[in-house]
C-alpha cells in the first residue's frame, strides 16, 4: 500500500500493452519477483512501463519493484 486509502487493483488484459502503477504485473514471461539485496525480503511490485511509450519502436516491458524498508528500487526487462 502506497497511501492510507485502499484503491482498486488494476488487472491488464493479457493481450494489451499497458503502463500500470500498483496492482499486479502483466508479465511477458514468467513472474520474476526480486529479493531485496539488503534485507532479503521480497520486493513490492510498483509499476510496469512499456518501452514503446518511452522510445519509438522499442520492445518489451520494464517492471519496477521496491523495498519500502531499505528504500531500494529494482528494475527488470522482459520481452518475447
Amino acid at each position: 500500500m502506497l497511501g492510507r486509502a485502499p484503491v482498486p487493483l488494476f488487472y491488464g488484459c493479457a493481450s494489451e500493452d499497458v503502463n500500470t502503477i500498483g496492482g499486479f504485473g502483466n508479465w511477458v514471461q514468467d513472474a520474476e519477483y526480486t529479493a531485496c539485496p539488503h534485507c532479503g525480503k521480497p520486493m513490492k511490485y510498483l509499476a510496469q512501463i512499456q518501452w514503446d511509450t518511452v522510445f519509438d519502436c522499442a520492445e518489451g516491458t520494464l517492471y519496477i519493484e521496491f523495498c519500502p524498508d531499505c528504500q531500494i528500487v529494482s528494475m527488470q526487462h522482459q520481452q518475447t
